[in-house]
């Protein structure tokens, strides 16, 4: 599951990846957590993806201009650090598990 969490703490459920794609000019930065991370920012994660902790290894977290956060889980690290080098978000500032660094590119 993915989820747009507005800046008062209420969030909707959003479809994939894809609304982070369309929404890539608003990325200010990306945070990658555990995949146990529950509580991200005072965003609790809703029950539905904590019947399925075991199963992810990262969290991303995508800190937007406006406030708006974009969560979403990842079974491989590895698949979402290949995912995340995009040339759209080349250099952007990057939480590597509380290393800061940028996006590679």
């Amino acid at each position: 599951m993915s989820y747009v969490v507005k800046t008062d703490g209420s969030y909707r459920e959003v479809t994939n990846l894809g609304w982070l794609l369309n929404h890539w000019k608003d990325v200010a930065s990306f945070e990658v957590l555990t995949g146990t991370a529950l509580n991200i920012g005072g965003f609790q994660m809703p029950d539905t993806d904590r019947d399925r902790l075991g199963q992810w290894d990262a969290t991303l977290v995508a800190h937007l201009r406006d406030g708006r956060r974009y969560v979403t889980r990842f079974a491989s690290h590895r698949v979402l650090l290949d995912w995340l080098q995009r040339p759209v978000f080349k250099t952007v500032p990057l939480t590597w598990f509380g290393l800061e660094t940028k996006v590679p590119g």
